[in-house]
């Protein structure tokens, strides 16, 4: 009976044996496939976030180069600028070293003292370029001009206006600063224009200004690289080149607005203000004839150097000369000097004066130049004073 039992319980064993080897592999198959899924996942969320990081690597460094660019814009300095003077319409602007300048000036024949100054600038990259003509031709032109700001030029002239904006056209967006104190066409650019404002017809920005006796129209404008869209010509005005340009057109100024630097003279202990016009001053010592007297200060400009007259020495009187006089005293050509010079400062007893030369040195050669270096010397008497002690 034994021996039967066992014949029947063998495939029994059997069969439970299979079912328990698949219910192990059903359990590692279930784990294998739950692993790979988890790792899948997991890749998937590491991949991710790389991406993640990779985008918000490339952001922060787009930021940080805006950043860059916008740190480098708002820390243009002018401090050691050149300074560029039209001795015709007598009007100056400084831009940086090391830009190319081309200049020319032109006498009219027959009208001593007249003509034409022009100027072009690039800077050493060639994004931005600069036109200056004091003497222009009316002219304009069908065109689309967009307004983004208006800067009043407290020293270049009574209204005159730095104006920011952009032409559109087939070929792009033409970024500019440009001057402007009164409108030459009813839709131009003019000092009423606000940001943001279309000039759907737009002439050649120009500004008005005394020339002589009668009135000039000039042109003033510093231009940058075409871009394709308006959002990148906005842009452009809050980069290195646009600020670079509002700041230089911010010195376009009258010759004869002062510079805030001084022609020290130690000899008499004295300083006087110098201008756009003289700010290559020098001078010479001629000591007086009459004893007790200071001596006199002959006055004149490195740029009047290549005409002989005008150059100053011992022995030369050069364009102008610094003199002074006690309270009370008079001369018969000047009379009484405290009417003649109101403003002569009083240094240690006696009274300053400026006096300027009788004909004109250059002999015609560079009139206007000459009339305005003579003239911004002896309206700067006022400005003399004490050096001052460190």
């Amino acid at each position: 009976m034994g021996e039967v039992i066992s014949e029947q319980s063998t495939p029994k064993h059997r069969a439970n044996s299979g079912l328990i080897i698949l219910c192990i592999l059903a359990v590692i198959g279930l784990g294998l496939i739950g692993s790979w899924y988890l790792y899948h996942i997991q890749n998937s969320k590491v991949e991710s976030l790389a991406q993640t990081k990779a985008s918000l690597d490339k952001q922060a460094a787009n930021l940080s180069g805006q950043l860059a660019s916008a740190q480098s814009a708002s820390n243009i300095s002018t401090a050691n600028w050149k300074t560029y003077c039209d001795h015709y319409g007598n009007l100056c602007f400084s831009y940086p070293s090391g830009w190319s300048l081309s200049s020319n000036h032109s006498d009219i024949a027959g009208l001593s003292g007249l003509g034409m100054g022009t100027a072009t600038l690039t800077n050493p990259s060639k994004t931005l370029s600069v036109s200056y003509l004091d003497d222009y031709i009316k002219d304009d032109f069908p065109a689309n001009f967009i307004v983004n700001s208006v800067t009043p030029l407290d020293q270049a002239g009574k209204g005159l206006i730095a104006l920011g904006g952009y032409y559109v056209a087939a070929g792009g967006h033409f970024p500019l600063f440009t001057v402007v104190n009164s409108s030459t066409d009813s839709n131009g650019p003019s000092t009423s224009n606000k940001a943001g404002q279309n000039i759907t017809t737009a002439v050649v920005p120009l500004f008005e200004y005394s020339y002589g006796a009668q009135t000039a129209l000039g042109q003033f404008t510093i231009s940058g690289k075409n871009v394709p869209t308006t959002e990148q010509a906005d842009a452009w005005f809050n980069s290195v080149d646009g600020k670079t340009a509002l700041a230089m057109v911010k010195t376009f100024a009258s010759g004869s607005t002062y510079t805030g630097k001084y022609l020290n003279i130690p000899e008499l202990g004295i300083r006087m203000k110098l201008t756009y016009n003289t700010q290559d001053a020098y001078y010479a010592i001629r000591n007086s004839s009459v004893q007790g007297q200071p001596p006199y200060v002959l006055l004149s400009v490195h740029s009047l150097d290549q005409y002989l007259g005008c150059t100053t020495s011992q022995n030369n009187d050069g364009v102008a000369g610094i003199s002074t006089f006690t309270k009370g005293e008079t001369d018969p050509v000047y009379g009484y000097y405290g009417k003649t010079f109101p403003d002569a400062p009083l240094i240690n007893g006696r009274y300053y004066f400026v006096t300027g030369d009788q004909y004109d040195c250059t002999e015609g050669g560079a009139s206007a130049l000459h009339s305005d270096v003579r003239g911004d010397f002896i309206k700067a008497y006022s400005t003399i004073e004490a050096i001052p002690k460190n």
